[in-house]
């Protein structure tokens, strides 16, 4: 979600200021802070004049949940922090969705279909069900998701490319974030358990091993295959270890799996995140119709 700020010049002359996102988790706070000149150092951030972009990163299940922004910066009177404002995911979503604010029907699909997969996680992930963000959408249906992403790749995975690698492919998951992650598990073969570990690469980005949960070196390690944004969820990435052979990944290998599982919850979340995504298509190319791509 984009917060469009203006800043005084107490904050600009401060080369250590920054913006403070603040959104509850629990019984917990996930912060989020961003140095101001980190976003005025790009041009791209501004929309004219004294107004930035500063983003923040927000999770599907989290579309209602109040985020709280402020700038805290330090002057002769020491540290200060500007007002505070709170905004929500599902309020901005509310304010296109009015029909006083003219938006076309693309852009209200859409928004209808992000709430809905958002109330979707909600459930999932059991966050804020009081309060889901798909709660006003009465009689709301999503698309029908494919019975199989018979396109994606991991069910052809280059065996060799992996093998070569020194790792083997044990599991995919995704990590639903305001773009989504598609995260691929592998574990070593005993023949290179103490080679370091190749990255990943997409030709254009370069994705690191991260180990999970602390394991030692001849447990799992993960890579995230990253920036799956609405209207390319579904599209399929090819990627290799270390520039070697390539092999193509999809974040409907996942979906497959999902939809077929007996997690209710999980499979009507991933239909949700097609629907998501087919209605991203129709808003970003014009003609294009949902559910027939």
């Amino acid at each position: 979600m984009n917060f469009y700020m203006e800043l005084s010049d107490d904050v600009r002359s401060d080369a250590n200021s920054k913006v403070m996102f603040t959104i509850p988790n629990g019984d917990e706070v996930i912060t989020q802070e961003i140095l101001v000149s980190d976003i005025t150092s790009d041009s791209s951030n501004n929309v004219g004049g004294n107004c930035w972009i500063f983003p923040c990163h927000t999770a599907a299940k989290e579309m209602t949940a109040p985020i709280t922004v402020k700038t805290v910066y330090t002057n002769d009177d020491g540290e200060q922090q500007g007002e505070e404002f709170t905004y929500s995911v599902k309020r901005y979503a509310d304010y296109i969705l009015d029909e006083q604010n003219n938006f076309d029907d693309a852009a209200k699909d859409l928004v209808r279909s992000m709430l809905y997969y958002g109330g979707c996680a909600q459930t999932l992930f059991d966050y804020r069900t009081n309060e889901l963000a798909s709660a006003d959408l009465e009689g709301y249906t999503p698309l029908n998701a494919p019975a199989a992403f018979a396109e994606c790749g991991l069910a052809n995975v280059n065996y060799r490319a992996t093998q070569d690698a020194g790792l083997q492919l044990t599991y995919v998951s995704l990590v639903l974030e305001s773009k989504t992650t598609l995260r691929l598990y592998f574990k070593r073969t005993e023949a290179t358990a103490s080679d370091p570990l190749p990255t990943l690469t997409d030709g254009t980005s370069v994705y690191e091993p991260h180990q999970k949960d602390g394991e030692t070196t001849d447990g799992e390690y993960y890579y995230d295959i990253t920036d799956f944004a609405p209207g390319e969820i579904f599209s399929m990435r090819s990627v290799s270890f270390d520039g070697g052979e390539q092999f193509n990944v999809c974040v409907g290998d996942y979906c497959n799996w999902a939809i077929a599982s007996n997690d209710t919850n999980l499979a009507d979340t991933v239909t949700a995140l097609y629907s998501y995504d087919e209605y991203g298509k129709a808003y970003k190319t014009l003609g294009y119709t949902p559910g027939e791509g």
